[in-house]
This record gives C-alpha cells, structure tokens and sequence, in this order.
C-alpha cells in the first residue's frame, strides 16, 4: 500500500485483501486496511461481504473491528445468507449476540426460507434459539420449500433441548407443513421418542392425518428414521445456500460449519410407537394401530415393509390387524 497498490483489488471471484484478512481472522491487517480506506462492505462476487467471511471463523475480533468501521450487520448475499445466519449455524453465541446489538434482523430467510432460528434448531444450539427469540426471531417462521416451522427442524433432527425451548415459547404443534405434516409426524418419522412426548404433552394430536392421510403412528412404524443433520442442505447445491468460500477452498455443508451441533437423542422407533399407543390407550380417540391411509396402508404395512420387528409386535400387541388389505 505504501507504494501505491490499490487498497481494494480485486481477484477473478471479486475478493479483496480486506475479504481475505477477514476470512483468515489477521486483525492488524485488517485494522490496517480499514485505516488506509478500504472498503468495508465489499463483496465477492456472490455478495459475500468481509463481515459475513469473518463469522465463517468465527473471528471475534474481526467481526468487532469490521462493525465499529461501519460494516452493514444483516447484509444478505446472492443466496439471502446473511451473517446472523452464519453465526447461527456455526454455532457462536458471542457472534450472534454481537449481530444483534448491532441491530441484525433476527429472522431474516435465506432463499430456502431456512432463518437463523431453524438452523439453532436443527443443531440444538439453545442458548441461540434463546437469543434469537428474545430480540424478536418469528417463532413458527415457515419454510419457503417446504413450510417446516424452526421447532420441526428440532424435531427431525431429535433435537429435544431445542425443541422444549420452542414449546415452552409457545411454538405452534398443530400446524402442518407442505406435506400436511404436523410436528408430531417429524418427530415420529426421527424416531424421538422424548419429543413425541413432549409435543403430545403440548397438546399434539396423535391422529392428525397428513396429505395422504398418514398418521404419526404410520411414519413411527418405520424402521429407518429420517435424520435430518445427515441430509443437511448443503452450502453449494440446495436452494437458498452458497458458497462461503472461493478461490479454491473447500466447500463445507451447513452441517460442517456446525460442527456437528449439540448431540441428538438416539433414534428409537419402538418407543416412539409406544408413546403413541400409550396416548391411545388413555384417550378415547388417539394413535389407532388400524388407521388406513389414502392406499389404506396401515401402520403395520409399514412396519413389515421396513422389517421393523419390534415395532410390528408392539402394533400386534396394541390390537393391530394382521389380516389387513392395502390397494
């Protein structure tokens, strides 16, 4: 600089020595460069700014000395990926609360739909569902792909801290997805016996029926749940997601940057089978073993075609039909 180089040139993908400072968390240089004026906001090419680089790290200090220069706290990149988001799905509570002091819109969506708030919910990250809800996060924000609420991601991902945070907040347990799914039928699909206790506990009825008349107790009847943390979104391919690094690093999944997230309960279908039943038993209408879908598809058709023994002799035990037709 002292010989004239241009404080803000830029590489092909639109990176600047203040972008690549902040990514790599180098305060001094970027101390140095904020002070022979370079820009504070300037983005790559997929509108990912020096600040959003930097809650990547997250790096702290960085993030504190970019804010204090001016940097904007909920710009957006090409995909709606806004820093909070970041800072949210990486899991740093001191990233997120310094966003939002500095005025970050809590519930902003990225082009998924997916706000700050799903993705604390769907790595159990507590303290940032917390902190979210408490500047304003929309609790039972929906999807724009699939209408998911933030507390069906905690329910999918057997999340069961986070999801007793949202239930306690007041999140809705009867509304349904795209799909017609309820909460209940998210956590019976995982297998999260605790959360389907939970929710029921909350008021969720055991025989909501989906778009194609599926009961919890039919997707609880499969062996196999669905885990949500494992088909995580990718940052490069799915909708709303982008990359967040250039120029020849690695692209890392929402469930990379995550690390991980806060240990889920173990799947267990049987028992969430039993807490179904248990609701049928002491309710006059509840999880019935017979209920037939659109295919009239019982609970026990999907037990035996997923070869969950198990659940199928809870079902026999519960009074379910061993006789019963499909189409």
């Amino acid at each position: 600089m002292a010989e004239g180089a241009p404080v803000d040139g830029r590489s092909r993908y639109g990176l600047t020595a203040l972008w690549l400072a902040a990514r790599e968390g180098h305060t001094e240089v970027v101390q140095a460069l904020l002070e022979a004026g370079a820009q504070v906001d300037a983005a790559d090419v997929i509108g990912c700014t020096p600040l959003q680089a930097a809650a990547l790290g997250p790096h702290l200090e960085v993030m504190r000395a970019l804010l204090a220069a001016g940097a904007a706290p909920g710009k957006a990149d090409a995909g709606g990926v806004t820093q909070l988001l970041v800072a949210a799905i990486r899991g740093s509570e001191e990233a997120v609360a310094m966003l939002l002091e500095a005025g970050a819109d809590p519930s902003p969506a990225d082009k998924g739909g997916m706000t700050p708030l799903h993705n604390a919910a769907q790595f159990g990250f507590t303290t940032i569902c917390a902190q979210l809800l408490a500047a304003g996060a929309e609790l039972n924000a929906a999807c724009s792909h699939n209408a998911n609420t933030p507390l069906m991601q905690a329910a999918l991902s057997r999340q069961a801290a986070a999801a007793e945070l949202l239930l306690e907040a007041g999140a809705e347990v009867e509304v349904g997805n795209a799909q017609g799914w309820t909460v209940l039928h998210h956590a019976a699909q995982a297998g999260a016996a605790r959360i389907a206790r939970s929710l029921v506990r909350h008021g969720a009825d055991v025989a909501a029926l989906d778009a194609m008349a599926h009961t919890p107790l039919h997707f609880a009847s499969q062996a196999e749940p669905c885990d949500v943390v494992h088909a995580a979104r990718d940052l490069a391919g799915q909708p709303g997601a982008q990359r967040m690094w250039q120029h020849g690093a690695r692209v890392q999944s929402s469930y990379e940057l995550s690390g991980g997230g806060a240990q889920p309960d173990q799947p267990d279908p049987v028992a969430s089978v039993g807490v179904l039943l248990e609701v049928s038993a002491r309710l006059a209408a509840g999880a019935d073993p017979n209920a037939a879908d659109v295919n009239r598809g019982t609970p026990l058709h999907f037990a035996a075609m997923a070869g969950a023994t198990g659940t199928a002799a809870a079902l026999l035990q519960a009074g379910a039909n061993p006789l019963a037709l499909d189409v």
